[in-house]
């Protein structure tokens, strides 16, 4: 599901990350200034299903959006979701 489609596109990312905990997604974004958010989240005690961040300028290039995909793929297939559970993951592995 997209930011758009889930209708949380345009919040900020404290909200973006309660929604996520809410609905139990583990984010996948660009957004690198998600990371103090996302820790405060995590100090304060309350819940982060996970973020995975991949810096944007990876996607420009075939060779980058081939490595992000197969460590996306290494990802979905090796980890579970609490393995994510408060943590930020930053692409790639």
């Amino acid at each position: 599901m997209t930011a758009v489609e889930a209708g949380i596109k345009l919040l900020p990312d404290p909200e973006v990350l309660a929604w996520a905990a809410e609905h139990g997604r583990i984010l996948l974004t660009h957004d690198q200034r998600m990371e103090p958010d996302v820790y405060a989240r995590v100090e304060r005690g309350l819940p982060v299903p996970g973020v995975i961040c991949v810096p944007q300028h990876l996607t420009r290039s075939k060779k980058g959006m081939q490595t992000v995909l197969e460590d996306l793929k290494v990802v979905a297939l090796a980890g579970l979701p609490e393995d994510f559970s408060d943590r930020l993951q930053w692409l790639p592995l």
